[in-house]
């Protein structure tokens, strides 16, 4: 790649970086431009850097520094809540980052926002060559371990993200972002048992960290204990946004028990149904009921629930209230696909056709 190519492919990103680390955007395009000028100028050895555009960057923010030391003072930088106010900071409509990621980016610690700007506006490459050589820095912290491990982690290497991870929890061992992070690598390194320890630990803790329930829930499921998954997904507290998503998985991990699947089983996710806050006309009911119905229809299917089955005439052991026998659950599979059909008509063909399927055999 010639210089020329690469200026015109990387100068906003290098601006857009720039910026969210001086807050001002004439003080960062004088700033890139100079950086852009001194790459030209080695352009043989920038053109065989790792990262070249973290070459700029760098660059760019060595000469702010620079520049602060000769004038012996801080530049002027807007306070974060008025970026979006000023135009001349890159926060309006128009201007090169959008105002809220501003906003949100200038009340990180300088460190800490130019490797989130790196691997926002640039790329992971870019990010972890700049890591590197901030990890040599006497200054170095914690966070470049942390931001290391989140690097690998993107990049498909859980077993190094760990091992970032743990260097975090040996630093600040009573936070619990970092013990989540072990598991969220772990998991993603196979290390289901060490997953499941950390997940259910941070759960146990602090039930804000909705990721940790799912967490739970997913290593259990992975090691077969479907109960302990479904009791994850249901402690989601109901104050949380994500109550909602933690019932409906919870639901359907109960009528996904297959084999196992039992009378209790289903009337659990009859009543979880019920109890769900979605309202009559949210296809995700009628999805949920859909689904209900047809591991109720499996069940009923299976000779051995026959027993069972035979005494289940009382409303209080219908199902989503069907009694439990396979003509009347054909009828209610018939009318929750003509439901869904009616609510979602970019399928409408294919759910009355999954409608006709169903239904029992009659005289009409």
């Amino acid at each position: 790649m010639d210089f020329a190519e690469f200026y015109r492919e990387a100068k906003d990103d290098c601006l857009r970086t720039v910026l969210v680390s001086v807050g001002d955007q004439d003080t960062a395009q004088e700033l890139v431009a100079e950086a852009f000028a001194r790459a030209w100028a080695s352009w043989r050895t920038v053109s065989r850097h790792p990262a070249p555009r973290a070459w700029v960057v760098r660059t760019a923010l060595n000469l702010s520094v620079s520049r602060w030391r000769r004038h012996r003072r801080e530049l002027a930088l807007a306070d974060p809540s008025l970026v979006a106010d000023r135009p001349a900071d890159g926060g309006a409509a128009d201007g090169p980052v959008d105002a809220t990621i501003m906003t949100a980016l200038r009340r990180l610690p300088t460190r800490q926002r130019e490797v989130v700007a790196l691997r926002l506006f640039l790329d992971l490459d870019t990010a972890q060559a700049t890591l590197a050589d901030l990890s040599s820095s006497p200054q170095a912290d914690w966070r470049v371990a942390w931001y290391g491990g989140l690097c690998e982690l993107a990049g498909g290497k859980p077993d190094r993200a760990r091992a970032a991870f743990s260097a975090v929890y040996d630093e600040i061992p009573g936070e619990l972002a970092p013990k989540l992070a072990l598991a969220f690598a772990a998991e993603a390194a196979g290390d289901l048992p060490a997953a499941r320890y950390y997940f259910q630990l941070v759960w146990t803790i602090d039930r804000s960290y909705v990721s940790a329930g799912f967490g739970t829930a997913r290593a259990y499921l992975a090691s077969g204990d479907r109960v302990s998954a479904i009791a994850a997904v249901a402690a989601v507290p109901e104050t949380s946004s994500h109550h909602a998503a933690a019932q409906i998985a919870a639901v359907r991990l109960l009528v996904a028990g297959g084999a196992g699947l039992s009378v209790a089983d289903l009337h659990q996710a009859d009543q979880r149904l019920v109890r769900l806050s979605l309202e009559d006309n949210d296809p995700r009911r009628h999805q949920l009921a859909v689904e209900i119905l047809r591991a109720a229809l499996d069940w009923v299917s299976d000779g051995t629930a026959i027993p069972q089955r035979a005494s289940a005439q009382s409303a209080a052991e219908r199902i989503l209230g069907y009694e439990p026998n396979e003509r009347a659950l054909r009828f209610g599979l018939e009318r929750g696909y003509r439901a869904l059909a009616t609510l979602m008509p970019e399928r409408r063909v294919e759910l009355v056709d999954m409608a006709n399927s169903v239904r029992p055999r009659t005289w009409i």
